[in-house]
């Protein structure tokens, strides 16, 4: 794409290598630091920009080379730019093209808590200690933070790091460790680290890590590596059995990818680290990969099977990162994509790879599919190749569009061009591009080559344009019985917003769409048909009972049926569901539910398809059922309680019969996905004040907390049970799940439990709870976890609004430094929201805000209320009358 007017660096100057030398004082929580750099002077100049922030630059000289003698040349000024995060060095001298210096620089720092640049991470130690880590987090622009650096992603250079630190302490770096030597000089014993020098990489790939810590280790096979790979996981002192499941996952993945990627991990080592304090997920730091301790944590007997397999997808996609991302570097952020879309796919495909028997694609379609589908139907959703100006703003495309709609794109292709073909180009791609940078056009270069196909030609519009089309179905009079061998079939394509709004400026793209159909007499192999205009036709047996499009959902579109279609396929999945695979299945649940929003399809004819899926036995099904009843439940909020009662009443009887099938026990070995359908029945109809539910999980919870049976609450059935009683509880309830939260040691159970906690319905509790998400007992990481359930939660959404509103300044100074974070705790609050006056309060909220760095987040917001609202006001009147027939 093109650069547009970005904010970038001089080029007079090139990196080369950096020498970097870091002495963090973990008491005083400052560092200071030297950081020489080789540099290449590209055009004559006396001047040298780059970038550092909340950074004091002490010295700075430059070294070079005058008749064979090394000349030092002071700077005699430095000047800092605040709004571009950078700093300008003046000499008196000037600096002739084409020649190599080395820029010496010292400097100073403060080991911030704001979860970037080098920061401190805190925790209590097993004497009841206050204890610190210091650890980076460098992406997106966050280098400059730890030392004054060039900060773009296609200024890489090679690195060598030295750590200062105390001799008791671990110093961990993206390279081996090639010397340790005390110190004596220090005032307490420290020593010096020194570690191997670094591939050719971006500064945001940097990293380090110094603390006191444990470790496991195992190695990677011989093969297909070019030597076995050394892998540790290094936890606080007393976790790192937990670590376990990811040492063995990231070794196994490591050789899995080598392989699938015909290219040796490059380092001699791969550290993984979980961090108490972390805002992401984890970072894929060539070498050293940092983790939240969810995100990499597993306690086989304490954690639930969801947990286990969140840990190895996270763990696939950093390793998918050490080629994607780390070998083969986007050029500019605005191709995030390739990072972080690939990083998706293939950490899927690594996983399935590992664990055949968790249908990972299932899942797949399940979560990714729909969460990109889900921000890409709204107007204020952007293009997956979206080109950014500055820093400030780059944070905000680490979304579902750059995540999940771009792996369901390159799903889509691979599905296409055949897997086969598809890794033969990825792999080509990364071959040509090793330690260099690369953009989107080059990897449809690849793939053009390898399949002889113009790749760009179609999925240009796919990376190029915001949004995805809705394919509505048209079916011609059925022919006369033995006059006409087929059927013809009218499909249009438009642009979906899920405000239903579209004007004719929104729709011009004529996406590229794969229509992959079956019917009953072809059910398990799509036809080829791809649609390329506005219209087009294709041909059905005309003795097909049944026909679907978008075949195992690989198309990154929805499908509006006509009302006989879905008729058809109700009968269908009531005779014999699996003529449908399960992922087509749920592609027709999440299709129905996606139409109700703009009003192209009643919520009552979703409501009647779910009529048709009461004997569905997958869980990924009943998951994404779950998900958009919980919309409609959120969006009848303020409706009469008859209205309300009504809903329940339907869902009671939706989820009654799955309930009577599993039960409440968790047998040994049984399959990870109906463990996870067990608990999500017995919430669902805990949440709809089943009685016998909430009477025996009241039991369960008095058994578990009073007589310490943790067996009567197995850690796959808490979520539900501690939801349930403390929906339906008082303070005695909330004060259990409390001091549960407080006292787990297992990092997921510590999660559900804080989730559970905003589940309360009286006032003085939800008060008490919004108190608590801001004190030291939730860590600035995890505050909108309880955020969350507190907006999801009906009866405390404006209370906790309120709260926002009134900490807001609270919010925006914790989290100044992850702004993303701060967009996120705006979201969770306010969009659910339904009436044109809530939506009104929120914009006049943020009106005299400074929302620069959150204004996506902010306008998704408002988008999301006002289309709750227009929703509601078209539907309500039809829902209740439905419920009252339906669900008396």
């Amino acid at each position: 794409m093109p650069a547009l007017d970005r904010e970038v660096l001089p080029t007079n100057v090139r990196p080369i290598h950096y020498d970097l030398q870091l002495t963090p004082d973990l008491d005083k929580l400052v560092f200071d630091g030297t950081v020489a750099v080789k540099l290449e002077v590209l055009e004559a100049t006396s001047t040298i920009t780059l970038n550092a922030e909340d950074l004091k630059i002490t010295a700075a000289y430059i070294l070079q080379d005058v008749a064979k003698t090394e000349q030092k040349l002071a700077s005699n000024s430095i000047a800092y730019q605040a709004d571009t995060q950078s700093a300008s060095i003046a000499f008196a001298q000037g600096l002739p093209a084409n020649s190599t210096i080395t820029l010496v620089l010292h400097f100073t720092g403060v080991l911030n808590d704001l979860m970037a640049g080098f920061y401190r991470s805190s925790y209590t130690n097993d004497k009841g200690e206050k204890r610190n880590l210091a650890v980076t987090q460098f992406e997106p622009t966050d280098a400059r933070r730890a030392f004054p650096c060039w900060d773009e992603p296609s200024l890489k250079a090679t690195f060598d790091v030295t750590l200062n630190v105390p001799a008791d302490l671990t110093a961990l770096s993206n390279m081996n460790v090639v010397s340790e030597t005390p110190l004596e000089d220090l005032a307490r014993s420290y020593k010096q680290v020194k570690f191997a020098t670094t591939p050719i990489m971006s500064t945001y790939l940097l990293a380090f890590v110094v603390g006191d810590l444990e470790y496991i280790e195992t190695h990677t096979a011989e093969r297909p590596n070019e030597s076995p790979i050394k892998c540790r996981v290094y936890t606080l002192k007393g976790l790192k059995e937990q670590g376990r499941f990811a040492l063995d996952v990231a070794a196994r993945t490591l050789d899995v990818l080598a392989d699938t990627f015909d290219i040796p991990y490059p380092l001699p080592k791969l550290d993984l680290v979980a961090i108490p304090d972390f805002e992401a997920g984890a970072m894929e730091n060539w070498g050293l990969v940092t983790y939240r301790t969810s995100a990499l944590l597993f306690d086989e007997k304490s954690s639930t099977t969801q947990a286990k397999q969140y840990v190895a997808y996270v763990i696939a996609h950093e390793n998918s990162h050490q080629w994607f991302g780390n070998l083969c570097t986007m050029e500019w952020w605005s191709d995030l994509w390739l990072n972080e879309g690939f990083a998706t796919w293939v950490g899927n495909y690594a996983v399935d790879k590992l664990f055949p028997e968790w249908n990972v694609w299932t899942s797949f379609v399940m979560e990714e599919f729909q969460r990109g589908l889900s921000l890409d139907a709204m107007r204020s959703s952007h293009p997956i190749e979206v080109d950014v100006r500055r820093a400030s703003e780059i944070s905000q495309i680490f979304d579902a569009i750059s995540y999940s709609k771009g792996a369901s794109v390159i799903r889509m292709l691979s599905s296409y061009l055949g897997e086969d073909v598809f890794l033969a180009g990825v792999r080509a791609y990364l071959k040509k591009h090793m330690y260099k940078n690369a953009s989107t056009r080059d990897l449809w270069q690849a793939l053009s080559e390898t399949s002889g196909q113009e790749v760009s030609h179609f999925m240009e519009l796919w990376t190029r344009h915001v949004g995805y089309p809705v394919v509505s179905v048209n079916e011609e009079p059925a022919p006369a019985t033995g006059t006409a061998a087929t059927r013809q079939i009218k499909v249009t394509q438009s642009r979906f917003l899920s405000t239903g709004d579209v004007k004719p400026e929104d729709d011009q793209v004529e996406w590229w769409v794969p229509l992959s159909v079956v019917h009953s007499e072809q059910p398990k192999t799509p036809s080829h048909d791809i649609l390329t205009q506005k219209q087009g036709t294709f041909s059905i047996p005309a003795s097909a009972s049944y026909y679907i499009l978008n075949y195992q959902q690989t198309g990154v579109y929805r499908v509006h049926y006509p009302l006989s279609a879905i008729e058809a396929l109700g009968r269908l999945m009531e005779a014999d569901r699996s003529a449908l695979t399960t992922i087509d299945r749920l592609g027709i649940v999440a299709d129905a539910a996606s139409l109700n929003p703009p009003g192209i399809s009643p919520t009552t004819d979703f409501l009647t398809l779910l009529k048709s899926y009461e004997a569905e036995p997958e869980f990924v099904i009943w998951s994404e059922i779950s998900l958009r009843l919980s919309e409609i439940s959120s969006l009848l909020y303020q409706q009469p309680e008859s209205v309300r009662d009504h809903f329940k009443a339907f869902v009671r009887r939706l989820f009654r019969q799955q309930h009577q099938r599993l039960g409440w026990e968790y047998p040994e070995g049984e399959d990870p996905y109906l463990a996870r359908l067990r608990s999500l029945v017995i919430l669902r109809l805990g949440l709809a004040d089943d009685a016998e539910v909430l009477t025996e999980a009241r039991r369960r919870f008095q058994l578990f907390f009073e007589q310490n049976n943790e067996s009567a609450v197995p850690p796959n059935l808490r979520t539900a049970v501690f939801n349930t009683v403390i929906g339906h509880g008082g303070a005695a309830e909330l004060k259990h799940v409390m001091k549960f939260y407080e006292s787990a040691t297992v990092v997921d159970q510590k999660n559900l439990a804080l989730s559970a906690i905003g589940a309360v319905r009286e006032p003085a509790l939800i008060t008490q709870v919004l108190d608590y998400a801001i004190s030291d007992k939730v860590r600035n990481q995890d505050m909108h976890i309880l955020l969350n359930s507190l907006g999801s939660n009906t009866v405390a959404r404006h209370q906790a609004w309120a709260f926002v509103k009134q900490h807001w300044s609270l919010f925006v100074e914790r989290y100044k430094a992850s702004m993303m974070y701060l967009g996120t705790v705006a979201k969770v609050v306010a969009q659910t929201f339904s009436t044109p006056d809530m939506a009104a309060e929120v914009e006049k909220f943020f009106s005299d805000k400074d929302i620069s760095k959150i204004n996506r987040a902010v306008n998704q917001t408002l988008e999301k209320i006002r289309l709750n609202s227009a929703w509601l006001a078209r539907d309500k009147d039809v829902i209740a009358k439905w419920l009252g027939e339906n669900a008396p």
